[in-house]
């Protein structure tokens, strides 16, 4: 499946669990504000293999359980 035909279920359904917000990820991620998130959930800005990693470490969660 290409990249951009990836859903965030998985994801939205784990930071739904712990209560994590976009200023959460961004902050985990380094990012300097919520909308480099929200650019990414968007489609606007790709997901970057680093990015991916911390979220699935963070998660405890395999990519294909995050972006199904």
């Amino acid at each position: 499946m290409p990249f951009e035909e990836v859903e965030f279920g998985g994801l939205k359904a784990q930071m739904a669990k712990y209560g994590h917000t976009y200023d959460d990820l961004a902050e985990l991620l380094g990012f300097t504000s919520r909308q480099c998130v929200s650019r990414r959930f968007s489609g606007q800005t790709k997901w970057n293999i680093d990015e991916i990693r911390k979220l699935c470490e963070m998660y405890n969660k395999t990519f294909e359980e995050l972006f199904n």
